[in-house]
């Protein structure tokens, strides 16, 4: 295996930027910062975004440090070798291809960033598209379908793929590097043709493999599949599966590590006939609570093979198989061992030559155990064993055993529940599963709730509602063993808003409100429909009804196109005394529009011209500085005039001193008189603009004017 590579035809020469011109004048500049002249001489900024429509657009682009985004509108094929110039540089496929015709671009300059998104990339050489050889780097593959020789090489930097990355070697790796990332939720599958070559091949020291979360890496190959040097970090957070026709699945060097974490899945399927699916060289294994990990192999040495630890936690799922008739599940090499294996479901074991049976030689319950392998083969020797299960310690032996499952494969399995769709605003999942079992469901592995399946397979867990895009993940868990988790996907749906729902007395003849203009708006007592009515084109509706008891909770929703909103409510109360409530606030080219309620219930307001109200503004020495007849409306209850509508005129306004002016409102009727301050705390806060603070700055004259609750009570700020 090679170790380095030899360039070959690189690009000496780079084109240069002028003072005068960028190279990339001749493609579309899609956006950039402004040219400026210093001392007489022309500035040229970095980050220019250009889009290239052919070759020559392409390598002006790559060989001036000012662009650092380059779109394609076409399909496009490199005609020589390029150095990327400036530290970094992002090509945007736009779903198109690029025939590498085996040139390169590369990097030449420590600690750039570079990436390649949405793009088919063909023809590459044994370098690959995009890559480094002696530099730190870090280059990023999205959306990326790829064939040819290799896809990267990249000795000293760290590859980031995400979304979907798929890659065909016809010669050698796929990729070959020192660090490789798959982000979150990540889809990327690796195959090549060779026999000698791992798709993937990271044989430098203190190499690192991460699986993100979420993410699923797949590989297929007749050689190795992963290749790893001395102190190799293999870390599973996703879905990984790897499979070699031929030789190992996962061979690490010296001192290596892999963490299989929890909710992470694992299968290492090796076709050698004589080495082992997965072995850390004088190395450790780790497969943690909730993990699910499978290995596989043919050959006379150990399955499973590590040189300090293998450990598998209380709660991992694991099943460990060798199919050859002298083939062993675990081994050492070239130190001991120290295995810690724990099932709280129990242990099932296959005797050597037997791992094709359907059933167990031998069922042990609950275990925990510890003991020490020395080699590799059916001689492995077994020491130190102390267990829980003191049948498990006096008949289990490492070199009599060809397949070990605990976790989840232990007794029957339990079949994951149904999950029905989710959209961003259910505040419940739903589902059906086996009656009795607990459902879970989580989010990159974090429970978020639980639930119950009851007596007709029906379940639901309450969340709070998931953003779009959201992956959640649910089980179901029977006794203790859990099923594979199934998973949706949270899709977007239109939020019907909550209606604004008035408040009501033991006096009201009517429900109203505003709505979303040709909604269907229903009122419940006790989930019974008590009425219903439509927004009409101004936004207002109406629900007629007999006067409600004191502390009766209504109910009200709206309906548009079949979908429903939330709900909103309000307990009717008992109008024994003079109250006011502020509705609706609006600017209009004259000044602006105030709108709300006074009642008492010892008042006859039936009589429009026997009602008289009046706003006010006042200064903060108690100057009035402003009074306004309001208009009479019986919106609110059909007959009763409790509404106003009043005019605070831009021409009082624009003439006020800055400060802060107090709202007020009388309501007379014959000898009855009373001012209250106008209040704007108890306004139903919803989406709608009716709350008062949310009435917009506007300019009158050469002021700013505001709204401002203080206590409860409305102010206009004048600035």
């Amino acid at each position: 295996m090679k170790n380095t590579k030899i360039r070959s035809g690189l690009l000496v020469g780079v084109l240069v930027s002028t003072l005068l011109l960028s190279s990339t004048v001749n493609a579309q500049v899609i956006q950039g910062n402004e040219k400026k002249f210093s001392d007489g001489a022309l500035l040229e900024e970095r980050g220019w975004k250009v889009e290239v429509a052919n070759w020559q657009e392409l390598k002006d682009a790559l060989s001036d440090e000012y662009v650092s985004d380059i779109t394609l509108s076409t399909d496009l094929t490199l005609e020589s070798t390029v150095a990327i110039q400036g530290i970094e540089k992002h090509i945007h496929g736009n779903g198109h291809t690029i025939d590498a015709n085996s040139h390169q671009i590369y990097f030449d300059k420590d600690s750039s960033i570079g990436s390649i998104d949405n793009a088919k990339i063909v023809n590459t050489d044994i370098y690959g598209l995009m890559w480094s050889d002696d530099q730190d780097v870090q280059i990023t593959y999205e959306n990326i379908v790829h064939s040819g020789k290799q896809m990267i090489y990249l000795p000293n930097g760290k590859l980031i793929m995400a979304g979907k990355v798929s890659s065909h070697s016809e010669t050698e790796e796929v990729f070959q590097g020192k660090e490789l990332e798959l982000a979150k939720d990540a889809e990327v599958s690796f195959e090549n043709d060779s026999t000698l070559l791992a798709p993937v091949s990271m044989s430098y020291d203190q190499a690192k493999l991460t699986i993100g979360t979420g993410a699923s890496f797949t590989t297929h190959s007749s050689s190795i599949g992963i290749y790893g040097g001395t102190n190799f970090t293999l870390t599973n957070q996703g879905n990984l599966e790897v499979t070699s026709d031929s030789h190992q699945a996962i061979h690490l060097a010296s001192k290596s590590k892999m963490n299989f974490e929890t909710g992470s899945s694992t299968k290492a399927k090796g076709g050698d006939a004589i080495e082992e699916a997965v072995e850390a060289t004088a190395g450790s294994i780790f497969v943690r609570t909730g993990a699910d990990f499978v290995a596989e192999s043919k050959g006379t040495q150990g399955t499973l093979i590590a040189g300090e630890e293998i450990v598998f936690e209380d709660g991992a799922n694991f099943s460990i198989t060798n199919h050859h008739k002298n083939g062993v599940v675990m081994g050492s090499y070239p130190t001991p061992a120290a295995v810690t294996i724990a099932s709280s479901t129990g242990i099932n074991t296959w005797n050597l030559g037997n791992s094709e049976a359907s059933q167990p030689d031998k069922k042990y319950q609950k275990t925990t155990a510890s003991f020490t392998l020395s080699g590799y083969l059916s001689s492995v020797i077994q020491t130190k064993m102390q267990s829980s299960n003191a049948d498990f310690a006096a008949t289990y032996v490492t070199g009599k055993t060809s397949k070990i499952q605990g976790g989840s494969y232990v007794g029957e399995k339990v079949d994951a529940p149904v999950f029905n769709a989710v959209t961003d605003q259910d505040k419940e999942l739903t589902g059906t599963g086996t009656p009795g079992a607990t459902v879970n469901a989580y989010v990159d592995g974090t429970l978020i709730g639980t639930g119950t399946v009851d007596s007709t397979g029906k379940w639901t867990i309450t969340v709070k509602p998931q953003n779009e895009g959201t992956k959640i993940d649910v089980n179901q868990v029977i006794d203790g063993k859990e099923s594979d988790k199934v998973s949706q996907v949270v899709t977007h749906e239109e939020k019907i808003d909550a209606p604004v729902f008035n408040v009501v007395n033991d006096k009201d003849k009517q429900l109203t409100g505003i709505g979303t203009p040709g909604a269907t708006i229903n009122a419940y007592v006790d989930g019974v429909l008590l009425g219903t009515g439509t927004v009409g084109d101004d936004g207002r509706w109406t629900i007629t009804i007999e006067p409600q008891a004191e502390g009766t909770k209504i109910d009200v929703n709206q309906v548009i196109n079949g979908k429903e909103s939330e709900y909103v409510s309000q307990i009717v109360s008992h109008l024994d005394q003079t109250i006011n409530f502020f509705k609706l606030g609006y600017w209009q080219n004259y000044g602006l529009i105030l709108e709300g309620s006074i009642d008492n219930g010892s008042l006859d307001l039936t009589n429009k011209d026997a009602v008289k109200k009046t706003l006010h503004l006042t200064a903060a020495d108690g100057t009035e500085v402003g009074t306004f007849a309001c208009a009479n409306h019986d919106w609110y209850n059909n007959g009763v005039f409790n509404g106003y509508q009043a005019i605070v005129e831009d021409t009082v306004l624009a003439g006020l001193e800055p400060g802060e002016y107090k709202l007020s409102i009388t309501l007379e009727v014959g000898d009855f008189s009373e001012t209250q301050d106008l209040n704007v705390a108890s306004a139903v806060r919803d989406n709608y603009a009716h709350i008062f603070t949310e009435i917009p700055e506007t300019t009158v004259g050469s002021h700013t004017i505001a709204p401002l609750e203080k206590e409860g009570i409305g102010y206009l700020v004048v600035k």
